[in-house]
């Protein structure tokens, strides 16, 4: 599972999605979820808590113990939330 970050130069954006792939010849690929915010990492700088530096930060997702989930984080409207899709 792995998120697919595509920048779209007509409307200075991104177009996100979290792909789930399966490790064969021929695998499939499943996209599990499509859109939400661009998430920059960032940092505390200069007096400054929580400064975005205008890097990518990981969107790294985690298996359920089962294998039948992912969860990730994902930003929309500026609020960051933990989201579930199903693999």
């Amino acid at each position: 599972a792995f998120q697919l970050r595509r920048g779209d130069p007509t409307t200075n954006s991104f177009c996100l999605a979290m792909l789930v792939v399966e490790l064969r010849p021929r695998g499939k690929i499943q996209v599990v979820d499509r859109g939400g915010d661009f998430l920059l990492r960032r940092f505390d700088s200069r007096g400054k808590a929580d400064f975005p530096v205008g890097v990518a930060d990981a969107v790294t997702p985690r298996w359920s113990p089962d294998g039948r989930w992912i969860v990730y984080r994902r930003r929309d409207k500026g609020a960051v939330q933990l989201w579930r899709a199903q693999a």
